[in-house]
């Protein structure tokens, strides 16, 4: 379940922390909360993304996490993508009878999978962190102009001009299998493709060109906070042709809550015996707690195969703003 952050100063055991150098601004919103709340860890592991410019960023979480530690000697900092040095952490920094708090705001998807993999496979006690954002791109006053009308195929070709100006900031797309989680895929059986729309629509289209799917199921992101209600209707626009090729296989799932997205997975893998009948691909591409959701999902399935997209340019100032409220998310299906 989702809880309010503050209410780790109720803690009884060790607790260390997992914080990652994002680019966003909320990538470090915990770490100050803590600080704040003079909370105190055992140790704090600092991930940060090799060769790419977040030096503010990790300033910002470093003078943090100073504070959540009795001496810097407690903070490790490692590269989000050094698997083996965030495994050797786990198992020889933090104590085994204690609790590790992983925050995900600041994780990419693929990181998402391999760190809580390794958490999991630690049998360590873990909890999550999550930090939501006060505001996401596309904005609401650049993206209204195309939600006035009432026809979305007009929309959807109006938005040439929009994506022109990179606010659907995407642009060509890696596709990358997410390691560990190669599935198992049979010879001559058909596919079936499960995956998450998205406002960067080139990276779910990325996924469509690479796999000829018998059957695809695309998942619809409906937002939970009032604010924000208009995105799903901007998302179906985005998406015009994607949704009208594949009307009879729609899902839509809420963003916040991690096991509404481990539901729907769960119940399109077993209805009408699916999982026997097909191989299956699942791309992630959703919110940060629907990837949670689809982690779950995959680790509880070990013949999906997991697959991403990745565009080969960022534009860090496009993807959010501010803060929202910070939860802990304790209610994970592993000890």
């Amino acid at each position: 379940m989702k809880t309010d952050i503050r209410a780790i100063v109720d803690l009884k055991v060790p607790v260390s922390f997992l914080f990652c150098a994002g680019f966003e601004e909320r990538a470090i919103k915990a770490a100050s909360v803590l600080a704040d709340m003079r909370m105190q860890a055992q140790r704090v592991a600092l991930l940060r993304y090799a060769g790419e410019d977040r030096s503010n960023q990790a300033e910002c979480l470093g003078r943090y996490c100073r504070a959540l530690v009795k001496s810097s000697q407690a903070i490790d900092q490692i590269e989000v993508s050094d698997s083996i040095s965030i495994a050797e952490w786990i198992e020889h920094k933090t104590e085994a009878a204690g609790l590790i708090l992983c925050d995900v705001s600041g994780l990419s998807r693929m990181a998402i999978f391999t760190i809580l993999s390794l958490l999991q496979r630690s049998k360590r006690k873990f909890w999550l962190i999550y930090t939501e954002a006060e505001e996401y791109y596309p904005k609401k006053e650049q993206f209204e102009p195309f939600l006035r009308g009432s026809d979305p195929s007009e929309a959807f070709i109006r938005l040439t001009d929009y994506e022109e100006e990179e606010i659907v900031y995407s642009g060509n797309c890696r596709v990358e299998e997410i390691p560990g989680f190669a599935g198992i895929h049979l010879p001559n059986y058909p596919l079936m493709l499960m995956a998450f729309l998205t406002f960067k629509r080139s990276r779910v289209g990325a996924i469509l060109r690479e796999f000829e799917a018998n059957v695809r199921v695309l998942i619809k992101s409906v937002p939970v906070r009032d604010d924000l209600k208009w995105r799903e209707r901007a998302m179906e626009t985005i998406n015009f042709d994607l949704i009208e090729d594949n009307k009879s296989s729609i899902e839509s799932v809420a963003t916040l809550q991690w096991s509404d997205t481990f539901k729907v997975l769960q119940t399109i893998y077993n209805q009408d015996n699916n999982r026997y009948k097909y191989n299956f691909l699942l791309a992630p591409l959703g919110s940060k707690m629907q990837t949670v959701g689809a982690w779950v999902f995959a680790v509880k399935n070990p013949k999906v195969r997991v697959v991403t997209s990745t565009p080969a340019r960022l534009f860090p100032e496009k993807y959010s703003e501010g803060c929202g409220g910070t939860f802990l998310i304790d209610d994970l299906p592993f000890e």
